[in-house]
């Protein structure tokens, strides 16, 4: 059998491409799992226990507080008792530090309850390094291992005095019964099937650091991310040391929210309003500029999109887009050319959102529209910001939480709200 190691497609001979994420040469071989459908060496399961629903003891609403007002925000006010969440990154980004702090202050809230920090990539001796150079005091509570088995780490933790557990790497974990290396896809799904199962019978609640290499390829958390309950992600803004902490899946809150963190020598901090940082790296307004606010989850971001338009000597011109729907683009480029007259098909347009922080939020269209105008009319729109969704007969439509987008703008100064 083959799997896509960027989407987890199976495929039953090999593709150069995958039908399912379009990537070429992403495809690798790999042995069925034992209950596969495609392994034909398949046996009989044995029989379970069936409770009903009555009789099921809830764990309740209980949330885990970290001492981030931005993860405990993202996360629906603290993460869920029991959960299984996969934070994933590229290499570099913060992922293991972080980790390591919600550990440790998980160990300080939980007196009579040990934290564990399980890392196959690190000795137990580089983790208290870093520890020691974040904190001062360490709790006594939280325990450490740099053993790779994942079977033997689950069994030799008392789930009866841990209260959070965090896994570091999922992709240097090994599942003993698994023949293939360590990081490939059955391995990667083999180790976090483990870990689920564990977390879910046992009420421990769970963090998987995932890698995201800077090609890309982000076949380890991809082939697990329907096994977790919650799964954020730590971005690079681009402005020093400021990351996003972005929850792309949550069983048990919002998703989409968005949260900001700066990494210092003491590990990260709280950062500051999302739209003052993303307003400081703004330039002044000039043709083909235009502000506008969007949505993640409930908070509101204010970003600029800038167009720049030139002759095009192409039969088809250019759309060059950054941070963007390149689909939205051409529609909007086209409501405009049958709407407004514009002749948009006689120039190249190049457009991006500033602030690195990619947008599909509808209610942006406005603000994409009135850029495109800016740079053809060579028009500057100061103190302006438009909102709003645009149908493809030009029509301007509401956007969901209008009332929070124009509070955000509001609170930025701007005069001009459209």
């Amino acid at each position: 059998m083959y799997i896509c190691k960027n989407c987890g497609y199976k495929s039953l001979k090999w593709l150069g491409q995958c039908p399912r994420c379009k990537n070429w040469g992403t495809l690798e071989e790999q042995e069925p799992e034992e209950n596969s459908p495609y392994n034909s060496k398949t046996t009989k399961g044995k029989k379970i226990d069936l409770v009903s629903i009555n009789d099921v003891i809830p764990l309740g609403n209980k949330r885990l507080k970290t001492s981030f007002k931005e993860v405990n925000r993202i996360f629906g006010g603290g993460i869920y008792k029991g959960s299984v969440v996969l934070l994933g990154g590229e290499p570099g980004i913060g992922k293991s530090t972080l980790s390591l702090q919600i550990a440790i202050d998980m160990a300080k809230n939980s007196k009579d309850k040990q934290v564990a920090y399980v890392s196959a990539e690190e000795s137990m001796a580089q983790i208290k390094y870093r520890a020691q150079r974040l904190y001062d005091d360490l709790p006594e509570n939280l325990v450490l291992s740099s053993s790779s088995d994942i079977l033997s780490i689950i069994y030799s933790l008392d789930a009866d005095k841990l209260e959070f557990a965090v896994f570091d790497s999922i992709q240097a974990f090994v599942n003993p019964n698994i023949g293939s290396i360590a990081g490939s896809i059955s391995q990667t799904r083999a180790v976090a099937s483990a870990i689920n199962a564990w977390a879910k019978k046992t009420g421990v609640t769970v963090f998987l650091i995932g890698q995201v290499t800077k090609q890309g390829i982000v076949a380890g958390p991809k082939s697990v991310e329907h096994l977790v309950d919650t799964v954020c992600y730590i971005e690079n803004m681009g402005l020093g040391q400021v990351r996003t902490i972005r929850v792309i899946k949550n069983r048990f809150g919002e998703v989409g929210e968005i949260g900001f963190l700066q990494l210092t020598d003491k590990g990260f901090i709280d950062s500051k309003d999302g739209s003052e940082i993303l307003l400081k790296q703004m330039n002044e307004p000039m043709p083909g500029t235009a502000y506008g606010v969007v949505l993640y989850g409930s908070r509101p971001l204010l970003i600029q999109v800038q167009t720049l338009l030139t002759a095009s000597k192409l039969s088809i011109p250019r759309r060059i887009v950054e941070k963007l729907p390149k689909n939205k683009i051409e529609v909007i480029s086209a409501v405009l050319s049958k709407a407004l007259n514009l002749y948009l098909d006689q120039y190249d347009i190049f457009i991006k959102a500033i602030g690195g922080i990619n947008i599909k939020d509808p209610g942006i269209d406005l603000t994409i529209a009135s850029s495109i105008i800016s740079a053809y009319k060579n028009r500057v729109f100061r103190s302006s910001v438009f909102i709003g969704e645009l149908g493809i007969l030009g029509d301007i439509k509401d956007c969901t939480g209008i009332d929070i987008r124009i509070k955000e703008a509001k609170k930025l100064g701007f005069k001009n709200i459209i």
